[in-house]
């Protein structure tokens, strides 16, 4: 199963299209907020599962805050972070994910990709597409690749 990771779009939609021409059709996308009013551009666009959270500058009533799913037998915690506070620090997000039965969380809102493990929890922020804000500015998604058989976790940073 191929997963597109991304966050962050905050209205620019270019860089989704040159990740599918790039990388071809996902088997399912995660949206992890701010989205600055064009989440539905990300439901139809695609034409494969997708799940979404507000962000911070989201004012859509139809997005959750935060989402527990499941795919290829992981659970996934999705949240867009602000309301953990993930500028200072990821672990309330962790623990949130924990507490929700979760081995993999996703969160944006820092601008700032990252991926690594935490207790047991595969923690992974896409960064931003839009916005960037690492060490040379670039845009940013990752591409989680899960094993049909195994169930073993990929994960890939890519920059664009």
């Amino acid at each position: 199963m191929k997963i597109f990771i991304i966050s962050d779009t905050h209205g620019d939609n270019s860089k989704i299209k040159k990740i599918g021409t790039l990388y071809g059709t996902p088997d399912a996308l995660i949206h992890a907020g701010d989205f600055d009013g064009t989440e539905q551009y990300y439901e139809n666009y695609i034409g494969c599962p997708t799940f979404m959270v507000a962000g911070n500058n989201d004012f859509s009533r139809s997005l959750p805050k935060e989402l527990v799913f499941t795919l290829c037998g992981h659970t996934f915690f999705l949240t867009h972070g602000h309301r953990y506070s993930v500028r200072y620090g990821d672990e309330d997000a962790v623990e949130a994910a924990r507490e929700n039965g979760a081995d993999i969380l996703v969160y944006g809102h820092t601008h700032v990709p990252e991926i690594r493990q935490d207790g047991g929890i595969l923690v992974l922020n896409p960064g931003s597409l839009t916005f960037p804000r690492q060490r040379g500015f670039r845009p940013t998604f990752i591409i989680l690749n899960i094993d049909d058989r195994t169930k073993d976790l990929h994960p890939y940073l890519i920059d664009l």
